[in-house]
């Protein structure tokens, strides 16, 4: 078995054991109902309407009702609605066949962010580092930062990461010959943009990025215009597409079901800025700790690979931007775990994770810049192996913690969360309320097998061996070269 299977099926088997029991919020649900809709009767509508969330869907001129977000995640849900329409029996209560809608939609996010470290590995070997150090940092992308929570979810945040860093990683394995990965990587940009039309945005890091390819590539004119106009047909259909849906369902080719809600980013954006990355509320850096080990070694990723670096920082930068001054972005807004509108930026944000592991690994090997001491029968020694411990141990802390975080993250959702801290005049931190809910009653964790119970118990716990299994075979499976058909892709690429 080769590394990518292993990290691929190591994340399946880890989402699938941790999966949840139900939605977080309404924003889940309209895309499932909408790809219900689409399976049915061929169009993106709501089967029916919620009157405590009427704010998350348009009435259309035809008199059908229409989510506010982009058409994308319906789409991209409706496989798993065609897979359980399949099992349906007409004589199912309505209750039984919206459970096997939801069973088979929640095998989304556990897809789709193993997959993501699968791309993640990919991308590592293609920027020069060992198969073993890109396998390790893909299994700690997925295993300590935000995406596990999350994987747990139907939300369009964590489609829109996936197609966003498929596209990055297409065009930095761009080669001489290869137009259909333009193509392929302008699909996934547009893609993501069908899901939340606010992706257009980073237009800009990608434009950057292509041209470093291009420009470090010795691309000739006429290769870069074949690449461009490659790249350009998916943008231009989905676009199209888009339009005609907002006529269709909003009313008006340029009209989005956001409405005047798309404008309103009144935040203040260094107060806005602070909350999304350092709150215990909703801080990504507090809820995903383990990018510290990224930020902390990016000098040296940025020296090696400038032109990605540059490309991750600008995307970093508008993400930050855009929803540090957003108003949904506040305190007290937002339902989900961690930090949910930075999710896209979570594999730009890890990118420099190798360059750790690699410092790490050499500090390891080398002498001991510390010593701790012993005393034995000769006397004081120093201990060199516990040296060389010492400065590993900050750094698995670190990892350690923010892989218990995400776990906690696991055990509950939102709206229990919320009803607990009602009793505190200052809400604390999520992880902290999360926890206290578990520990009042571990039997209640929202996690598929525990809530089951029975044989589930079993099923969970033997998915927990297998993820254990898997990881180390993903880094000691045998060296698989992912560059050799295009070798000079593993050279670094300067802006």
């Amino acid at each position: 078995m080769n590394r990518p299977l292993s990290i691929f099926l190591c994340g399946l088997c880890l989402t699938l054991a941790i999966r949840g029991i139900h939605t977080e919020s309404i924003d889940e649900l309209l895309p499932l109902y909408a790809a219900t809709s689409l399976i049915d009767h061929g169009d993106i509508d709501i089967p029916m309407a919620d009157i405590y969330h009427s704010e998350f869907f348009v009435t259309a001129p035809s008199g059908r009702m229409y989510p506010k977000f982009g058409p994308g995640q319906s789409v991209i849900l409706t496989p798993f609605a065609a897979v359980a329409a399949f099992f349906i029996d007409p004589a199912d209560s309505l209750e039984k066949k919206g459970d096997k809608f939801m069973t088979a939609a929640f095998f989304f996010g556990p897809l789709a962010v193993s997959f993501l470290g699968v791309l993640a590995f990919w991308m590592w070997t293609h920027l020069g580092y060992s198969p073993r150090l890109s396998a390790a940092a893909a299994l700690l992308l997925v295993f300590t930062s935000e995406l596990l929570p999350y994987s747990r979810s139907l939300f369009g945040n964590l489609s829109c990461t996936v197609l966003l860093f498929a596209a990055f990683y297409a065009i930095r394995t761009l080669g001489t010959a290869s137009t259909w990965r333009a193509a392929f990587a302008g699909a996934c940009f547009a893609a993501s943009v069908a899901v939340r039309p606010d992706t257009v945005l980073f237009l800009a890091p990608f434009s950057l990025y292509i041209y470093g390819v291009w420009k470090a590539g010795r691309f000739t004119p006429e290769t870069c215009r074949r690449q461009f106009l490659a790249g350009l047909i998916p943008p231009i259909l989905t676009a199209a597409a888009l339009l005609l849906f907002n006529r269709h369902a909003y009313g008006s080719f340029f009209s989005t079901g956001y409405k005047s809600e798309m404008y309103l980013f009144s935040q203040p954006f260094i107060q806005g800025a602070l909350h999304v990355l350092f709150s215990w509320e909703k801080g990504f850096v507090v809820y995903s700790l383990s990018v510290v080990l990224s930020l902390l070694f990016w000098r040296k990723f940025h020296r090696a690979h400038p032109a990605e670096s540059w490309a991750a920082l600008l995307f970093m930068a508008i993400s930050l931007y855009v929803y540090g001054t957003w108003y949904a972005s506040q305190p007290g807004y937002d339902l989900s775990y961690g930090q949910r509108f930075l999710l896209p930026a979570v594999p730009f944000a890890y990118l420099a994770l190798p360059e750790c592991l690699l410092a790490l690994q050499r500090t390891w090997k080398s002498s001991p810049q510390c010593f701790s001491i012993r005393k034995s029968q000769d006397g004081i020694s120093l201990n060199p192996r516990w040296g060389r411990a010492a400065a590993v141990i900050p750094a698995a802390a670190v990892l350690g913690v923010s892989f218990l975080t995400q776990i906690i993250g696991c055990l509950e959702y939102g709206v229990a969360y919320r009803r607990w801290a009602g009793q505190f005049e200052t809400a604390p931190p999520r992880f902290i309320g999360y926890l206290q809910i578990f520990l009042e009653d571990p039997t209640g964790a929202k996690i598929w097998w525990v809530q089951s119970g029975g044989p589930a118990i079993l099923a969970g716990i033997a998915l927990l061996v297998l993820t254990a299994g898997l990881a180390a075979r993903a880094l000691v499976a045998p060296a698989v070269c992912s560059t050799a058909a295009e070798p000079e892709s593993a050279r670094p690429i300067q802006p």
